[in-house]
Protein backbone atom coordinates (compact mmCIF):
# COMPACT_ATOMS: atom_id res chain seq x y z
CA UNK A 1 0.00 0.00 0.00
CA UNK A 2 1.56 3.57 -0.83
CA UNK A 3 1.75 5.98 2.03
CA UNK A 4 -1.15 8.35 1.28
CA UNK A 5 -3.49 5.22 1.37
CA UNK A 6 -2.40 3.72 5.28
CA UNK A 7 -1.70 4.34 7.95
CA UNK A 8 2.47 3.62 9.02
CA UNK A 9 4.60 3.12 12.11
CA UNK A 10 5.35 6.55 13.35
CA UNK A 11 8.92 6.04 14.39
CA UNK A 12 9.87 3.95 11.44
CA UNK A 13 8.82 6.39 8.69
CA UNK A 14 10.75 8.79 10.84
CA UNK A 15 13.54 6.97 10.75
CA UNK A 16 13.76 6.45 7.37
CA UNK A 17 12.76 9.90 6.44
CA UNK A 18 15.94 10.92 8.30
CA UNK A 19 17.63 8.41 6.07
CA UNK A 20 16.52 9.46 2.90
CA UNK A 21 17.52 12.86 3.84
CA UNK A 22 21.48 12.08 4.16
CA UNK A 23 22.06 11.56 7.73
CA UNK A 24 23.97 8.16 8.97
CA UNK A 25 21.96 5.14 10.24
CA UNK A 26 23.14 6.58 13.87
CA UNK A 27 22.24 9.45 13.58
CA UNK A 28 18.62 9.15 11.87
CA UNK A 29 18.23 6.74 15.02
CA UNK A 30 18.98 9.72 17.59
CA UNK A 31 16.90 12.00 15.73
CA UNK A 32 14.23 9.70 15.39
CA UNK A 33 14.07 8.96 18.79
CA UNK A 34 14.07 12.31 19.79
CA UNK A 35 11.42 13.51 17.48
CA UNK A 36 9.37 10.24 18.67
CA UNK A 37 8.97 11.58 21.90
CA UNK A 38 7.79 14.89 21.27
CA UNK A 39 5.53 13.54 18.86
CA UNK A 40 3.73 11.49 21.26
CA UNK A 41 3.65 14.74 23.69
CA UNK A 42 2.76 17.57 21.63
CA UNK A 43 1.76 16.96 17.74
CA UNK A 44 -1.61 15.01 18.13
CA UNK A 45 -3.49 17.04 15.58
CA UNK A 46 -0.67 18.64 13.46
CA UNK A 47 0.39 17.73 9.90
CA UNK A 48 3.58 16.72 9.97
CA UNK A 49 5.46 15.48 6.71
CA UNK A 50 7.00 12.09 6.90
CA UNK A 51 8.55 11.75 3.52
CA UNK A 52 9.28 8.03 2.10
CA UNK A 53 11.19 7.66 -0.81
CA UNK A 54 10.41 9.50 -3.88
CA UNK A 55 7.01 10.93 -2.04
CA UNK A 56 6.14 13.18 0.83
CA UNK A 57 2.89 12.93 1.99
CA UNK A 58 1.12 14.42 5.43
CA UNK A 59 0.13 12.84 7.89
CA UNK A 60 -1.22 12.81 11.90
CA UNK A 61 -1.45 10.74 14.80
CA UNK A 62 -3.89 8.22 15.05
CA UNK A 63 -7.13 8.99 17.98
CA UNK A 64 -7.50 4.90 18.10
CA UNK A 65 -4.22 4.14 17.63
CA UNK A 66 -1.42 7.14 19.03
CA UNK A 67 1.67 5.05 18.36
CA UNK A 68 0.45 5.00 14.28
CA UNK A 69 -0.11 7.66 11.26
CA UNK A 70 -2.91 8.34 9.36
CA UNK A 71 -3.16 10.50 6.49
CA UNK A 72 -4.26 14.04 7.36
CA UNK A 73 -7.49 15.48 5.74
CA UNK A 74 -6.74 17.00 2.75
CA UNK A 75 -2.96 16.34 2.80
CA UNK A 76 -2.92 16.16 -1.43
CA UNK A 77 -2.93 20.21 -1.46
CA UNK A 78 0.86 19.77 -0.10
CA UNK A 79 2.21 16.96 -2.10
CA UNK A 80 4.61 19.61 -3.64
CA UNK A 81 6.35 20.25 -0.28
CA UNK A 82 9.45 18.66 -1.07
CA UNK A 83 9.70 20.42 -4.92
CA UNK A 84 9.23 23.57 -3.03
CA UNK A 85 11.84 23.25 -0.65
CA UNK A 86 14.49 21.66 -2.78
CA UNK A 87 13.80 24.60 -5.30
CA UNK A 88 14.26 27.31 -2.22
CA UNK A 89 17.38 25.34 -1.22
CA UNK A 90 18.80 25.93 -5.15
CA UNK A 91 17.73 29.94 -5.08
CA UNK A 92 20.82 32.60 -5.18
CA UNK A 93 21.05 34.55 -2.02
CA UNK A 94 19.31 37.47 -3.03
CA UNK A 95 16.44 35.67 -4.26
CA UNK A 96 16.61 33.54 -0.87
CA UNK A 97 15.82 37.17 0.96
CA UNK A 98 13.94 38.51 -2.09
CA UNK A 99 11.62 35.22 -1.14
CA UNK A 100 11.13 35.40 2.34
CA UNK A 101 10.30 39.15 2.01
CA UNK A 102 7.39 38.27 -0.01
CA UNK A 103 6.53 35.19 2.06
CA UNK A 104 6.04 37.59 5.12
CA UNK A 105 4.46 40.23 3.15
CA UNK A 106 1.67 38.34 1.20
CA UNK A 107 0.99 36.41 4.80
CA UNK A 108 -0.49 39.45 6.04
CA UNK A 109 1.94 41.82 7.46
CA UNK A 110 2.28 45.22 5.88
CA UNK A 111 5.97 46.63 6.25
CA UNK A 112 8.92 44.26 5.68
CA UNK A 113 12.79 45.08 5.68
CA UNK A 114 15.79 42.29 5.51
CA UNK A 115 19.48 42.84 5.69
CA UNK A 116 21.77 41.52 3.02
CA UNK A 117 22.86 37.50 3.13
CA UNK A 118 26.11 37.16 5.56
CA UNK A 119 28.47 34.77 4.86
CA UNK A 120 26.91 32.36 7.55
CA UNK A 121 24.05 32.17 4.45
CA UNK A 122 21.85 34.09 6.79
CA UNK A 123 19.86 37.59 7.01
CA UNK A 124 18.04 39.56 9.76
CA UNK A 125 14.69 40.99 8.62
CA UNK A 126 11.76 43.10 10.75
CA UNK A 127 8.54 43.33 10.03
CA UNK A 128 4.88 44.66 11.44
CA UNK A 129 1.89 44.11 11.10
CA UNK A 130 -1.47 46.05 11.42
CA UNK A 131 -3.33 44.07 14.37
CA UNK A 132 -6.43 44.50 12.34
CA UNK A 133 -5.54 41.99 9.73
CA UNK A 134 -4.70 39.13 12.38
CA UNK A 135 -7.83 36.55 12.81
CA UNK A 136 -9.30 35.79 15.94
CA UNK A 137 -7.03 33.54 17.54
CA UNK A 138 -4.27 33.30 14.90
CA UNK A 139 -2.27 35.08 17.56
CA UNK A 140 -2.89 34.13 21.45
CA UNK A 141 -0.24 36.57 23.24
CA UNK A 142 -1.81 39.52 25.58
CA UNK A 143 0.56 41.51 23.74
CA UNK A 144 -1.76 42.42 20.37
CA UNK A 145 -3.98 44.88 21.53
CA UNK A 146 -6.70 47.26 19.32
CA UNK A 147 -4.45 50.17 18.55
CA UNK A 148 -1.11 47.77 18.83
CA UNK A 149 1.01 46.98 15.57
CA UNK A 150 3.23 43.82 16.14
CA UNK A 151 6.42 43.52 15.70
CA UNK A 152 9.15 40.77 14.99
CA UNK A 153 12.90 40.46 14.31
CA UNK A 154 14.00 37.89 13.26
CA UNK A 155 16.72 35.89 10.99
CA UNK A 156 16.61 33.13 8.50
CA UNK A 157 19.06 31.01 6.99
CA UNK A 158 19.52 29.74 3.73
CA UNK A 159 20.67 26.00 4.57
CA UNK A 160 20.08 22.62 3.60
CA UNK A 161 18.70 19.21 5.28
CA UNK A 162 21.87 18.21 6.22
CA UNK A 163 22.47 21.55 7.87
CA UNK A 164 20.02 22.11 10.93
CA UNK A 165 19.67 25.49 12.82
CA UNK A 166 21.21 24.98 16.09
CA UNK A 167 19.60 25.96 19.49
CA UNK A 168 22.98 28.41 19.78
CA UNK A 169 21.81 30.06 16.27
CA UNK A 170 18.10 30.99 18.26
CA UNK A 171 19.77 32.24 21.57
CA UNK A 172 22.24 34.12 18.95
CA UNK A 173 18.43 35.80 17.59
CA UNK A 174 17.65 36.84 21.37
CA UNK A 175 20.69 38.24 22.13
CA UNK A 176 20.26 40.36 19.44
CA UNK A 177 17.25 41.63 20.45
CA UNK A 178 18.57 42.32 23.60
CA UNK A 179 21.35 44.58 21.94
CA UNK A 180 18.45 45.98 20.08
CA UNK A 181 16.67 46.78 23.28
CA UNK A 182 19.66 48.22 24.90
CA UNK A 183 20.07 51.07 22.10
CA UNK A 184 21.48 48.98 19.26
CA UNK A 185 25.54 49.33 18.98
CA UNK A 186 26.14 47.48 15.37
CA UNK A 187 25.73 48.63 11.99
CA UNK A 188 23.36 45.88 11.18
CA UNK A 189 21.19 46.17 14.34
CA UNK A 190 21.07 49.90 14.20
CA UNK A 191 19.68 50.17 10.63
CA UNK A 192 16.90 47.40 11.68
CA UNK A 193 16.31 49.52 14.99
CA UNK A 194 15.50 53.02 12.99
CA UNK A 195 13.17 50.98 10.31
CA UNK A 196 11.10 49.32 13.46
CA UNK A 197 11.24 53.11 15.16
CA UNK A 198 9.95 54.41 11.24
CA UNK A 199 7.40 51.93 12.17
CA UNK A 200 6.52 53.27 15.29
CA UNK A 201 8.49 51.30 17.46
CA UNK A 202 9.64 51.99 20.97
CA UNK A 203 12.68 50.96 22.72
CA UNK A 204 11.72 47.86 25.16
CA UNK A 205 8.41 47.68 23.43
CA UNK A 206 6.82 44.16 22.56
CA UNK A 207 9.19 42.87 19.94
CA UNK A 208 8.56 38.90 18.71
CA UNK A 209 11.76 36.66 18.14
CA UNK A 210 11.23 34.84 15.00
CA UNK A 211 13.34 32.69 13.07
CA UNK A 212 13.35 31.05 9.23
CA UNK A 213 15.08 28.61 7.49
CA UNK A 214 14.54 26.62 4.06
CA UNK A 215 16.05 23.58 5.98
CA UNK A 216 15.60 22.49 9.12
CA UNK A 217 15.43 22.95 13.12
CA UNK A 218 17.44 20.99 15.50
CA UNK A 219 14.47 18.81 16.87
CA UNK A 220 14.25 20.68 20.30
CA UNK A 221 14.00 24.11 19.08
CA UNK A 222 10.57 24.19 17.66
CA UNK A 223 9.19 22.87 21.70
CA UNK A 224 11.20 25.57 22.71
CA UNK A 225 9.90 28.16 20.32
CA UNK A 226 6.33 27.41 21.50
CA UNK A 227 7.15 27.46 24.96
CA UNK A 228 8.83 30.92 24.47
CA UNK A 229 6.18 32.33 22.08
CA UNK A 230 8.91 32.73 19.52
CA UNK A 231 7.73 31.79 15.91
CA UNK A 232 9.78 29.40 14.26
CA UNK A 233 9.62 28.69 10.48
CA UNK A 234 11.28 25.61 8.37
CA UNK A 235 11.81 24.89 5.41
CA UNK A 236 8.30 22.51 5.55
CA UNK A 237 6.21 25.34 6.82
CA UNK A 238 7.90 27.57 4.48
CA UNK A 239 6.77 25.68 1.56
CA UNK A 240 3.34 24.85 2.99
CA UNK A 241 2.61 28.88 2.94
CA UNK A 242 3.58 29.35 -1.07
CA UNK A 243 1.48 26.46 -1.80
CA UNK A 244 -0.79 27.82 0.10
CA UNK A 245 -0.74 31.74 -2.05
CA UNK A 246 -0.90 29.59 -5.09
CA UNK A 247 -4.46 28.87 -6.39
CA UNK A 248 -3.08 25.55 -8.40
CA UNK A 249 0.09 23.51 -8.71
CA UNK A 250 -0.34 20.80 -11.10
CA UNK A 251 3.07 19.67 -11.77
CA UNK A 252 6.60 19.71 -10.19
CA UNK A 253 7.16 22.83 -13.19
CA UNK A 254 4.84 24.94 -12.06
CA UNK A 255 6.02 24.32 -8.06
CA UNK A 256 9.40 25.47 -9.64
CA UNK A 257 7.58 28.71 -10.99
CA UNK A 258 6.12 29.51 -8.58
CA UNK A 259 9.39 29.83 -6.36
CA UNK A 260 10.79 31.44 -9.28
CA UNK A 261 8.56 34.10 -9.60
CA UNK A 262 8.36 34.90 -5.79
CA UNK A 263 12.10 35.20 -5.70
CA UNK A 264 12.41 37.65 -8.64
CA UNK A 265 10.40 40.68 -8.01
CA UNK A 266 10.07 41.82 -4.38
CA UNK A 267 6.64 43.57 -3.16
CA UNK A 268 6.52 47.36 -2.93
CA UNK A 269 6.14 46.40 0.72
CA UNK A 270 9.46 44.75 0.93
CA UNK A 271 12.71 46.91 1.98
CA UNK A 272 16.10 46.01 1.63
CA UNK A 273 18.62 47.30 3.97
CA UNK A 274 22.04 47.94 2.87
Amino acid sequence: MRASESDVPIRECMLKSFIDEGLNKNEAKGEAKRLFKTTLTSIDDHLRTYPLKHLKYYFQRSSSSPHRAVPAPDAKKFRWTAEIQEAMMRLTPRDFEILVGNVFSRRGFAEVAVTPLSRDGGFDYVARRDPSTLAIGENSTPRILPDQNWYIFGQAKKYSLHNPVEVEQVHSLIGAIHTLNQGGGTPTIDRLKGKLEDWGWKQNSALTPSFATSGRFRSSIPGLAARQNWGVLDGEQMAQNIISLSRTIRTANDANALVKRMSQTSLSTVTFLQ
